[in-house]
């Protein structure tokens, strides 16, 4: 089981990693100000970002929660 959690979480933040990346590859020119001071991770900036941006952005979103819920699930499922 041990093997498994490990697993998860190594997969889990190998895809948010890259999917940051990418996010950080669409903010759009003259954006710094906005991102840098941007804080409500659940919805994308307003014209901050391209099309394919906003659409990663949530799916980052769904990624880490969802991730982090099926980890915390397993470690649940581990110690019972």
């Amino acid at each position: 089981m041990s093997a498994v959690v490990w697993g998860w979480i190594a997969v889990w933040m190998i895809v948010r990693l890259w999917l940051e990346w990418r996010v950080d590859r669409s903010w759009l020119p003259g954006t710094t100000e906005v991102r840098e001071d941007y804080s409500n991770w659940a919805v994308p900036p307003a014209n901050a970002l391209t099309p394919e941006g906003e659409r990663l952005w949530r799916v980052l979103y769904r990624v880490t929660v969802w991730g982090f819920g099926i980890w915390l699930l397993l470690v649940a499922i581990w110690f019972t």
